[in-house]
């Protein structure tokens, strides 16, 4: 309602929602179905990254010698004089492999998202009736330990290769050797941007800041919780 107010005043900046509601005929929108659309844009891509980059800080807090490895990376290619950009993001094997661990070590939608089948199907021996919900258990695949060995541990080298290039862990898993953002027809749509907006901020954080632990009253250093979870929705 506000963006619509703004718009018939005159005073409505560019935007996503001021755009459909001046086309809604053309894209055949309600605003019902605008004001849908506009919030679960916010709900898709604010706690999922907050979250990835909350899980960033505790495994660079639990494991210091991964964020040296990487700052070390940063030092080398970018330097000190500028922050690192998109161009460096080919030239960063091992950032790159630490936030492909940050997605796997604790995926932030550990059951993905609700499917529907949409007709009679069979897996593996199993019959999936039509209209059946499926959830996709992204916790254990992320965390089997044929693909993943020490599943529980905090390794970005993993995901690189011999001579340090980034690689693929395993060749059959799938296509995106990682499941954070789900699967097929389905995936996420921000996929792109999430990739991006994640890339970044690390980089600049691990370019920018070191990590140590909070002590406490006795000046002794506080470890925190591997698995202490916030779970009051389909976001952990």
């Amino acid at each position: 309602m506000e963006v619509q107010y703004k718009a018939q005043s005159g005073k409505s900046l560019p935007c996503l929602v001021a755009n459909l509601l001046e086309n809604s005929d053309k894209y055949d929108m309600s605003r019902h179905e605008i004001a849908w659309l506009a919030g679960m844009l916010v709900f898709a891509g604010s706690e999922t990254t907050a979250t990835v980059l909350t899980v960033f800080l505790l495994a660079m807090t639990l494991y210091p010698d991964v964020l040296v490895r990487a700052q070390n990376e940063i030092d080398e290619v970018v330097g000190r004089e500028r922050m690192p950009n998109f161009d460096d993001e080919g030239s960063l094997p091992y950032v790159n492999a630490l936030i492909k661990e940050v997605l796997r070590w604790r995926p932030v939608l550990p059951l993905s998202l609700p499917r529907r089948c949409v007709q009679d199907d069979w897996y593996q021996g199993y019959f999936i009736p039509k209209g059946t919900t499926v959830l996709e258990n992204v916790w254990a695949m992320a965390h089997d330990p044929e693909y993943f060995p020490d599943p529980d541990e905090f390794r970005p080298e993993r995901y690189l290769d011999a001579d340090g290039k980034l690689s693929d862990s395993k060749t059959d898993t799938n296509a995106q050797k990682y499941f954070a953002f789900g699967f097929g027809r389905r995936l996420c749509a921000g996929k792109h941007l999430a990739d991006q907006t994640v890339f970044i901020d690390i980089a600049s954080f691990i370019w920018a800041f070191s990590v140590q632990k909070a002590t406490d009253e006795k000046g002794l250093p506080i470890t925190p919780s591997r698995d202490a979870t916030i779970n009051d929705g389909v976001v952990v």
